[in-house]
């Protein structure tokens, strides 16, 4: 079913986010699945890892020139020039491994026999690009899992992707698609919209998703409000922000988080006239925790170990 019919770019708010993530990942409320063989993160992508930033600055935000993983290359100028086999498997660095894209992406993931897995490694490394300012190359990798149409700057090898992918695997690509259109922020891309409405929108789709179940809805709003409560409880507009969007509310249960309103926050932040330097690191740290969460659980379950050396 497609369900991109039943949002409207008007019922959305706008927003963006970004931040730093050097320090270890959170500990996570998660149990691998007993199918799946932990495999160990690679050097480039731990690399990749501790290399992340989510500034939320007015020059964070970049527009989306909606190109192919080769043609951003291109652009970028880090496309590997020889015309041999790139060494893939003995990158060192997530520079290297952006450098050889979509060859050393094409060997990573043909280690992977399990098609769920292979997404989850897609959803990962997209979250990873993102931190390290591959906006366009983020979006190739999650829009084919997560809209229906065929992109032509879209990674797919497999031509279908949107209709094989597992309705968990694309909530976490239309969260991804989501954090993307937030680097985005006020750049007026698809559909004519800024970043800021189309990552109102993919939050939109990401709540009505049949796989929404099995995203960690609740591990990043308790994140949220742990950090509110024993870091921020001093900030009358952090303790406002909680307060007007019901976050403390919802159920413990829930597991839809409602992104949306970290959505509002960022854009608050950006359009601030005089700086409210509190609200501004609360919404760096919130952000911080949510992408931190969501990355480990798609690390997870694509079958890598969250908890060996080299995650941090």
């Amino acid at each position: 079913t497609n369900v991109l019919q039943f949002i409207k770019f008007d019922q959305m708010m706008d927003m963006v986010a970004t931040v730093r993530l050097k320090d270890s990942f959170m500990s996570i409320n998660t149990t691998p699945a007993s199918s799946v063989s932990q495999k160990v993160i690679p050097v480039w992508l731990s690399d990749g890892i501790s290399t992340m930033q989510w500034p939320v600055d007015a020059d964070a935000y970049t527009p989306l020139h909606l190109k192919s993983l080769e043609e951003m290359g291109i652009m970028r100028g880090e496309t590997c020039q020889s015309s041999h086999m790139c060494p893939c498997s003995g990158l060192s660095s997530f520079s290297e491994f952006v450098s050889h894209l979509p060859k050393s992406l094409e060997k990573f993931l043909n280690a992977d026999s399990d098609g769920d897995a292979r997404y989850f490694s897609l959803v990962a490394i997209a979250l990873v690009l993102l931190g390290n300012g591959y906006t366009d190359e983020a979006h190739a990798l999650v829009a084919p899992l997560s809209y229906p149409q065929k992109l032509p700057f879209g990674y797919d090898p497999s031509e279908n992707a949107y209709s094989i992918v597992s309705e968990d695997a694309r909530s976490f690509a239309s969260y991804a698609h989501s954090l993307v259109h937030r680097r985005e922020g006020p750049h007026v891309g698809e559909f004519r919209q800024t970043g800021f409405a189309n990552a109102r929108y993919w939050s939109s789709i990401v709540l009505c998703s049949p796989g929404a179940d099995s995203l960690p809805g609740y591990e990043i709003r308790d994140a949220i409000l742990k950090l509110a409560s024993e870091t921020f409880s001093h900030s009358p507009s952090v303790q406002q922000w909680i307060e007007r969007h019901d976050v403390a509310t919802q159920p413990a249960d829930e597991s839809h988080f409602e992104a949306r309103p970290l959505h509002e926050l960022c854009e608050t932040v950006l359009q601030q006239k005089e700086s409210d330097h509190e609200l501004q690191n609360f919404c760096q740290q919130a952000i911080q925790r949510e992408v931190r969460i969501l990355l480990a659980h798609a690390l997870q379950k694509a079958g890598f170990d969250v908890n060996a050396r080299g995650y941090d």
